[in-house]
């Protein structure tokens, strides 16, 4: 049943409906006649906001989310289960964050573990974890990476075994000791290392 309905002309610019034929309870938004949000309760108590568009529910709060589930504060700062955002994004849970891909089923998990971060990226058939960066006026390239083995890859994408550095032109592992001023290298160049 329509309780409550604005509008001007023949368009109907926002419509408070106390039922649905879905039960939902909602308020419409309709600036054209095939465009609108709803804003309202579902028949199970969660908090929506409904693209009338693409008919599907783009924003829920389900019933029992916890105090300060999400928080925009006056600094536009995004807060999740926190009250007071000190980042654009900070998220207060034990269990991490996720980042999955819909299409592949790929999984990242940034996860803390006491004092330290796990980082965990999974794949079903094995998975590898790229660091790219780019120069100051070039573009993105990968740097190092961690392969589903565990080897270390710098300068190269499939490395043969635990650390394997590739490059063109005298690649250099250096250890240093700064307090004693001495150094060890160990380099390849032409055919001698």
């Amino acid at each position: 049943d329509v309780t409550f309905q604005v509008e001007a002309g023949e368009n109907v610019l926002a419509k408070l409906e106390a039922t649905h034929t879905d039960g939902n309870a909602r308020m419409l938004f309709k600036p054209k006649d095939n465009n609108g949000w709803n804003i309202g309760a579902n028949d199970n108590g969660s908090f929506t906001i409904f693209d009338v568009v693409a008919s599907t529910n783009s924003f829920i709060v389900e019933t029992g989310a916890a105090g300060n589930t999400l928080v925009v504060d006056s600094n536009s700062r995004v807060g999740i289960g926190t009250s007071s955002p000190g980042a654009k994004l900070q998220v207060i849970d034990d269990t991490g964050i996720r980042i999955l891909n819909s299409a592949s089923s790929q999984q990242v998990d940034f996860k803390p573990e006491g004092s330290n971060l796990s980082i965990e990226n999974f794949f079903s058939s094995g998975s590898t974890i790229a660091f790219k960066t780019n120069p100051n006026s070039g573009s993105v390239a990968e740097r190092m990476r961690i392969d589903s083995s565990g080897n270390v890859g710098i300068g190269t994408d499939s490395p043969a075994c635990k650390l394997n550095i590739v490059d063109a032109s005298s690649p250099t592992v250096r250890i240093k000791d700064t307090t004693n001023d001495c150094e060890l290298q160990f380099y390849a160049q032409n055919s001698d290392v």
